[in-house]
């Protein structure tokens, strides 16, 4: 017997900032992502403070739809999103950082409900 699963679609914005009164953020992240059967189905992102100008990472979201929600951990992430954004550094946050804060994000977002170790 067989059934398909709805697709769950959540939508995840967030935004990163020393204070959270400050309204020039280090970074802007949104998702919307569609999962089905434990897959992501569909993913598009939307990427502010990682370059010049925001942008919608297609390289990144080419690369995780098709995959298992449990397939990636921090690491992985790192390295494809490093592999496909070159953030800036200025006063607000490292380029260092900012990768870090968007593979965390990107994690939080396509992990299932209670998330995964960083570790």
């Amino acid at each position: 017997m067989s059934f398909e699963l709805p697709l769950q679609t959540q939508l995840i914005i967030e935004k990163v900032s020393k204070r959270r009164e400050d309204d020039i953020s280090a970074l802007l992240f949104a998702a919307c992502i569609g999962i089905n059967a434990g897959k992501i189905e569909s993913i598009k992102l939307g990427l502010g403070g990682v370059a010049a100008v925001p942008t919608a990472a297609p390289e990144i979201s080419a690369a995780l739809v098709g995959t298992a929600v449990d397939a990636w951990d921090m690491a992985a992430l790192r390295q494809l999103v490093g592999q496909h954004l070159q953030p800036m550094s200025d006063l607000r946050a490292s380029a260092d950082y900012r990768l870090h804060c968007t593979s965390a994000l990107l994690l939080e977002a396509i992990s299932p409900v209670g998330g995964k170790d960083e570790t």
